[in-house]
């Protein structure tokens, strides 16, 4: 896994620049992938901010959840794609 830094001031800001869904679900996303943003209380209690923020329903935090899988595949394909071997691409 690529290196994470869960107070980056460029991740911050761009987590900041989207809706409040779209924040839980990055945050929760990298929280299951990252084990910095697992570990960090920050984190977590924008977490917890954010959902007290939605109030989402149990059907809205289903469907939430579904997107953090989503994106929690992304973030695996990006990393992996981010690892590729160099030495393997053409010149």
């Amino acid at each position: 896994m690529t290196e994470f830094d869960a107070r980056d001031p460029d991740l911050l800001r761009w987590l900041a620049s989207l809706t409040a869904e779209r924040e839980l679900v990055m945050r929760m996303a990298m929280r299951h992938v990252f084990d910095r943003a697992r570990g960090d209380p920050a984190w977590k209690r924008r977490i917890d901010e954010l959902t007290a923020e939605i109030k989402p329903s149990e059907r809205k935090l289903a469907e939430l959840l579904k997107e953090v899988e989503k994106a929690v595949d992304m973030i695996n394909d990006v990393d992996a794609a981010a690892r590729v071997d160099e030495s393997i691409l053409p010149e």
